[in-house]
């Protein structure tokens, strides 16, 4: 394998002029030199690009053969991907977030460790960044894929961001399933993306400033929909994978599935289980056992609401319905 093999660098762009001067003085920072960042401008309605272009024909104009912005119309997170996927010649990859920042040694000190390792993914750590403090936060390592895969689909303890990792880009080749909704999305690419790496590698450096928002600032509103595009990106995962009733996600079935069963009626979105028949069916006959990763006093609850939620559609009584929904705090 080369010393210094070619990275791509993918950013989608769209509505971030109060942060994408410091972001992108991070990227154009880079102390790697065999790069290529690809920018995707989804249709940014702001100036955005025209401070990127700034930055370029300025203090970073060393980087300008080494950028690409490509313009198009708005198309969502899912589309600016795919754009600049399919603009990446890089042997590895790596995808960014307009509005938070990175070490200058991010790409060489990942492609240093996939070099040693020949790894087909390389993890670091990173800081969540509020307003006025950082917190350092560390991936917890496995030895085995489904592990990590059951791990980040039960949202313990390992975090499916592609923000900071990098990967070779073959395994985003050939068959890839593209969330249909927002929220959760970067878990839907890492766990196919997972599925397909020999080589999974950790290093020890917080080397990724993720800008992040309080949850207690989010609307009763924007938590509904959040709660909704987290099921649907699992559920569609889940059936797109499952093809022909064969999963590589077979092993971690139950747990995977008691716990959209669980998001579904803990968030009052029961409604998305229609059409799906194949989660309940999985989980009702399940006993509560802590080898699941779904706390036992939740397994106890999860169990009594999917009770009530069958006496409701076998009998249409209405007066059931609270007992199988919790409200939303």
């Amino acid at each position: 394998m080369k010393t210094n093999p070619s990275v791509s660098i993918v950013i989608p762009v769209y509505n971030v002029e109060q942060y994408v001067r410091k972001s992108f003085k991070s990227i154009f920072s880079q102390t790697y030199e065999n790069l290529e960042i690809i920018i995707v401008d989804d249709g940014s309605p702001d100036r955005s690009i025209e401070i990127i272009r700034e930055l370029l024909d300025g203090k970073f104009s060393r980087m300008k053969s080494k950028v690409k912005i490509i313009s198009q119309g708005n198309q969502g997170l899912a589309g600016a991907r795919k754009t600049g996927l399919a603009n990446a010649t890089g042997e590895y990859l790596i995808q960014l977030d307009p509005d938070d920042s990175v070490s200058p040694k991010l790409i060489e000190k990942l492609v240093k460790a996939a070099v040693k390792e020949d790894a087909d993914m390389v993890i670091c750590n990173y800081y969540n960044c509020y307003d006025f403090w950082w917190v350092p936060r560390r991936e917890k390592r496995y030895d085995d894929k489904m592990q990590i895969l059951d791990a980040m689909f039960s949202h313990k303890h390992f975090r499916a961001y592609l923000w900071n990792k990098l990967i070779r880009r073959s395994l985003y080749e050939g068959d890839l399933f593209f969330p249909r909704r927002f929220m959760c999305e970067d878990m839907v690419f890492i766990g196919q993306l997972i599925l397909k790496a020999n080589k999974i590698v950790y290093i020890n450096d917080h080397l990724y400033y993720y800008r992040k928002t309080h949850m207690s600032s989010l609307s009763h509103q924007l938590l509904e929909k959040r709660f909704k595009d987290v099921f649907i990106n699992k559920a569609d995962l889940w059936e797109y994978l499952d093809r022909n009733g064969d999963t590589p996600l077979a092993p971690i079935r139950e747990n995977y599935l008691i716990h959209l069963a669980w998001l579904a009626f803990h968030r009052n979105i029961t409604d998305e289980l229609e059409g799906r028949s194949y989660i309940l069916d999985c989980v009702r006959p399940l006993p509560v056992d802590p080898k699941y990763t779904l706390e036992v006093k939740d397994q106890l609850r999860l169990k009594e609401m999917i009770r009530y939620y069958d006496q409701y559609k076998e009998t249409g009584d209405e007066s059931l319905i609270p007992l199988f929904q919790d409200e939303i705090k």
